[in-house]
């Protein structure tokens, strides 16, 4: 039982000293990830409704028939 408990502490530990190396973004930085994240989903969002939208078009045609 010390055991687990020594070990629980030190997987504790370490995990204080691993966030300590952690470098975090600067705000500049954080605003251009967030905008190319924006970016990048609305572009892709548009893409699969086109893509969606020309597939239920043909569907529709090839159903007609």
């Amino acid at each position: 039982m010390a055991g687990i408990i020594k070990g629980t502490g030190k997987f504790f530990r370490d995990i204080v000293t691993e966030s300590k190396k952690v470098t975090w973004p600067t705000r500049k930085e954080l605003v251009k990830y967030t905008v190319t994240v924006i970016v990048t989903v609305v572009f892709l969002t548009l893409f699969f409704v086109v893509i969606d939208l020309g597939i239920s078009q043909l569907l529709r045609v090839i159903t007609n028939q």
